[in-house]
């Protein structure tokens, strides 16, 4: 899932980071996560790409979320989020602002992140 995600990405841009948190997925893991990935200068977007099989995602959402809030995060961030508890999950990133992207195809979902990072220019 990660590397063939960074590897679509880098068809029309340079990832600045790719970071695989294998199970046991958290919110202060997600948290985490973020607070790592966005120390990196130039960071323009981030890209959630999350499976849950027995992974309870909706909590990754919250630990994505509490982190935006707390750091005033106001970037585009679009998620693909899929498996256990993905409703709740789509709702969770929906109201705060995150770009959700219901279907299978990570090249469709990395298509929303580069329509939102062209949106900006």
């Amino acid at each position: 899932l990660g590397l063939a995600t960074i590897d679509i990405i880098g068809q029309r841009m340079r990832p600045a980071n790719f970071l695989e948190t294998g199970g046991a997925i958290t919110a202060d893991l997600l948290y985490k996560v973020m607070e790592l990935v966005l120390q990196k200068e130039g960071v323009r977007a981030v890209f959630i790409n999350i499976y849950g099989g027995i992974n309870p995602i909706h909590e990754g959402a919250e630990g994505v979320i509490r982190y935006m809030r707390e750091h005033n995060i106001t970037l585009p961030i679009v998620a693909k989020a899929l498996g256990n508890h993905q409703e709740e999950t789509w709702e969770i990133f929906r109201k705060n602002g995150v770009k959700v992207v219901t279907d299978v195809s990570t090249e469709k979902a990395v298509a929303q992140l580069f329509q939102l990072l062209e949106g900006e220019r």
